[in-house]
């Protein structure tokens, strides 16, 4: 019989699947697939949650209260990141949404309004990123480590106007936003996070689409892209490779530059720059940004 109960919901789906799987095959995509699903099982069950369902690029979990669902979502992205040092040509790139309330179980699935939201809420979450519902950060701010961001009010799909909070675990010295929202820059104490927002996932999986709807064209273009093949999206990951974006890079391989009305960020040695443009930033907050980065690299000029 269906039984209706507080329940904290979480999401969690790896960023750019569709392209991962186009470039590199099914099978290749099935392990990384299994092992982000692997990776965040130990996460749930090390504090007592249980995995709902995996589809294909994501896992659901749920959780009797909020603060263990958010214990696990920093273990998963605190993991993912460790896993990422270790192989950095397969790093994997998540968003989580965490949504709590009454939810109705019935045999061994959950359904209701909290499902629904928790899975807009990751479905808006940058890549690194931890975005929760009021009733998770009221039934969780005693965790250690944790600080709530306050992102206002979210359009999300399907759903009215919600508020919704980061989940910031890692101990920032400075943040950097694009005004548009589709960039972060976080400095911590050894490394340079990278966040990019789903809507920009979203606009380079566009480019992908857009090239191999050209590829099926007449003409010469068609049939310079029809040779190319699936490694279309290969490319697409090699540009944001190249442009330095990733989603962790050490401090001491990072290059910030205030060049007039411009940043520049060089994120290891051989890369192009992220360069922002004067419309692109918040002048304060670069100044701010590079006199946090010259204190953790000792005062040297980075």
């Amino acid at each position: 019989m269906p039984v209706q109960q507080e329940t904290a919901v979480l999401f969690a789906d790896i960023r750019d699947f569709t392209s991962y799987t186009a470039s590199a095959g099914d099978a290749q995509a099935y392990d990384l697939a299994q092992t982000f699903a692997g990776l965040v099982r130990d996460a749930v069950e090390g504090v007592e949650g249980r995995i709902v369902k995996t589809y294909g690029d994501g896992v659901m979990a749920a959780f009797s209260v909020p603060e263990a669902s958010v214990r696990a979502a920093v273990e998963v992205t605190r993991t993912l990141g460790q896993r990422n040092d270790q192989h950095p040509g397969e790093a994997i790139a998540a968003g989580i949404g965490i949504g709590c309330g009454a939810a109705i179980a019935h045999e061994g699935d959950v359904f209701g309004h909290t499902v629904n939201l928790a899975k807009r809420l990751a479905d808006h979450a940058r890549a690194g990123q931890i975005v929760v519902c009021p009733k998770t950060r009221e039934g969780s701010h005693e965790v250690e480590g944790i600080r709530y961001l306050d992102l206002g009010e979210l359009m999300l799909k399907g759903l009215p106007p919600q508020q919704a909070f980061e989940a910031a675990w890692r101990e920032e010295l400075a943040r950097m936003t694009a005004r548009d929202d589709g960039l972060v820059l976080i400095l911590t104490s050894s490394k340079l996070v990278v966040e990019l927002s789903k809507a920009t996932q979203a606009k380079l999986a566009q480019v992908t689409e857009e090239l191999e709807r050209q590829a099926q064209e007449g003409g010469f273009t068609g049939f310079l892209l029809r040779r190319l093949g699936s490694r279309i999206p290969g490319w697409i990951d090699r540009a944001m490779a190249a442009g330095g974006i990733g989603l962790e890079h050490d401090v001491d391989d990072v290059d910030f530059l205030l060049e007039g009305e411009r940043v520049v960020v060089r994120t290891s040695p051989g890369r192009r720059a992220i360069t922002l443009d004067r419309d692109d930033f918040d002048p304060q907050e670069a100044r701010l940004f590079l006199e946090r980065l010259r204190e953790v690299r000792g005062g040297a000029s980075p």
